[in-house]
């Protein structure tokens, strides 16, 4: 494949500039030298999905009430890149423990991921927690309300297929542990 397929950036306007959220109207020139004005593109902080199992292979779940779909929904733990953090596994074990109190001394990089090229600008690492243990209570941020259980890999795949567990991110970083482990 030697077709050019990139975009050059003309000209970005942002409409929306705030801590969690940018939102610009850019236009671009096409690889057939057109232009494509007024595409919206919506910048978010990077963030960390921590899949945490135990020795027992039991699988660490958060349930939440998510504003934007108005209901409470099941996740892993995991949460936002923030100003100043060199390190996004230092993140993800702060994480891990502010959401459920659970620690691990084993963690595994497995990758990270695009949630949404086709409009969304951020990047998405996916972590490994194994043998998680239990070491303290949780430690939320004032505007966190999360509850969390354990459940097998069987429970949590019929969670996803079932339309129970719906959380893209999540059942993306799910998929690349199963491959990272080999599960059938």
């Amino acid at each position: 494949m030697s077709k050019d397929l990139n975009f050059k950036l003309l000209n970005k306007k942002v409409i929306i500039d705030e801590p969690w959220l940018k939102v610009s109207s850019n236009d671009y020139q096409l690889p057939d030298e057109n232009t494509l004005k007024d595409y919206y593109v919506v910048e978010e902080k990077n963030g960390v999905t921590i899949i945490a199992l135990t020795s027992e292979n039991k699988i660490l779940i958060v349930e939440q009430f998510r504003p934007p779909v108005e209901t409470i929904t099941l996740d892993f733990p995991g949460g936002l890149i923030e100003k100043g953090d060199t390190d996004p596994l230092l993140r993800a074990k702060h994480e891990l423990l502010e959401e459920t109190g659970y620690e691990s001394n084993n963690w595994v990089d497995i990758g990270y991921f695009y949630p949404a090229p086709h409009r969304l600008h951020n990047t998405q690492r996916c972590y490994l927690a194994l043998d998680i243990e239990k070491v303290s209570e949780q430690k939320l941020d004032d505007s966190e309300f999360v509850t969390y259980k354990l459940v097998t890999i069987e429970e949590l795949e019929d969670m996803i297929k079932n339309n129970e567990f719906l959380c893209g991110y999540c059942i993306t970083a799910y998929l690349k542990a199963k491959l990272h482990l080999g599960l059938k």
